[in-house]
């Protein structure tokens, strides 16, 4: 195909449309929201794309035609803006630079700037794209000490907003990222569907307090992000597997290890013995023992900060059998936890 320009209702600048090394996306609003969704991959399944940005709305929707299979087949890009991917249904291949990341529903990832990557359908799929501009992210920054209320001035401690801070300027970090909701967040993909449906609806039918809206809704949907997700930097060296033991390591450090296989393997969509695999090939530990490392490390700093009584922290450990934790304990440490406790707190004074 003959690499050639493409615009998309002053939105979206296309260079070298086709080139299989140097597609390059040039925004052309401060923001940019692309909705893209397909029924599936066969001829007669229904794919959309609909574009909204304070410089208008493009939309496309067909069956399978010639375009989606450019789009799905589209080889890695690059942008002059951040963008932000957010699954909101089914599953999509992320490719970034020479790695393919799965992302599922209710997963996001913030793909910096001038990082190369593509994402490809696997599948009934629905994803949201918020492009952010270099300028826009600058001023939201530069605004936010003057604005009316405490936790609007500590904006820019998020840490979305921290990582596009990091990288205005033209040392980029050779990194992403994942974004993967915590045990907590039930319901990841009703709350982000509900954000974008109302930016989506401020750009289609701004009204006259648009522009503060609009920043009201990215600030809020950085804050629901930074607040019911995991939030991890990963750089382009980190392979597929060390990103899933990674977030592997996330939910069993917050729920001090005692996530059942079965709820680690349903939160994450993987059978659990692959992702016990995945464990002992990385710590040389099965999953139960990798788990039961973050467990000691609370039950430690419970013995030692707090004077709760050993049956109360096997409680707030998850153990209904005391006697169960004690011969754990005893087994790893070679002592009881009270004797753990004693030798750790040190001779009391006097």
């Amino acid at each position: 195909m003959q690499a050639s320009a493409q615009s998309y209702e002053n939105i979206l600048e296309v260079e070298n449309w086709g080139s299989q090394l140097s597609t390059f996306y040039k925004i052309m609003a401060p923001v940019q929201i692309t909705l893209e969704s397909c029924a599936g991959l066969e001829e007669t399944d229904r794919y959309s794309i609909q574009m909204y940005s304070p410089n208008g709305c493009w939309l496309h929707e067909s069956t399978m035609d010639a375009m989606f299979r450019a789009l799905n087949t589209r080889p890695p890009h690059r942008h002059d803006y951040f963008e932000l991917m957010l699954v909101l249904e089914g599953e999509v291949i992320q490719q970034i630079e020479e790695k393919e990341y799965p992302y599922r529903a209710g997963t996001c990832c913030l793909v910096n700037r001038s990082i190369l990557h593509s994402e490809r359908f696997t599948g009934p799929t629905r994803l949201c794209f918020i492009g952010l501009s270099v300028d826009f992210i600058r001023t939201l920054a530069e605004t936010a000490p003057q604005q009316l209320f405490e936790p609007e001035r500590h904006l820019t401690e998020n840490p979305i907003l921290q990582f596009m801070l990091a990288n205005l300027g033209q040392e980029l970090r050779k990194e992403y990222q994942d974004l993967f909701p915590t045990p907590e967040n039930t319901d990841s993909t009703q709350r982000l569907d509900a954000l974008i449906s109302r930016l989506t609806q401020t750009l289609q039918t701004p009204g006259p307090a648009a522009t503060y809206y609009l920043k009201g809704l990215l600030c809020e949907l950085f804050h629901t992000l930074a607040t019911g997700f995991y939030v991890t930097p990963v750089h382009l060296s980190a392979s597929p597997e060390s990103l899933l033991f990674l977030r592997i390591s996330r939910l069993l450090e917050d729920t001090d290890g005692r996530l059942p296989r079965s709820e680690l393997a349903r939160l994450l969509n993987y059978n659990g013995s692959y992702l016990n695999s995945i464990v002992q090939r990385r710590t040389g530990l099965c999953l139960f023992d990798y788990g039961m490392t973050f467990c000691f490390q609370k039950a430690e700093h419970l013995l030692r900060e707090t004077s709760l009584p050993v049956s109360e922290i096997a409680l707030q450990l998850k153990f209904t059998n005391r006697t169960h934790f004690y011969n754990l304990f005893r087994q790893k440490y070679g002592m009881t936890p009270q004797e753990w406790r004693k030798a750790a707190q040190g001779p009391r004074p006097g």
